[in-house]
């Protein structure tokens, strides 16, 4: 299994800005697969997990902010 993160800030202050291009583009990838990335319960990240044939890839978006 591979793990793929996407660093970025979670407030919309920071949307299309350099500081969430982790963001932006862990959201083009999962567009590209028809995927959305959920968050479950009270934790501090959203998860989607993608199967490639036999191969899978967890991918992770932090909600925590960066530098803090």
């Amino acid at each position: 299994m591979k793990l793929v993160f996407g660093l970025g800030n979670p407030t919309r202050r920071y949307q299309g800005t350099r500081h969430n291009v982790g963001f932006d583009t862990l959201e083009s990838i999962m567009a590209s697969f028809h995927k959305r990335l959920r968050r479950r319960y009270f934790r501090l990240y959203r998860r989607s997990l993608i199967t490639f044939g036999e191969k899978r890839a967890l991918f992770v978006q932090p909600l925590t902010y960066m530098n803090r």
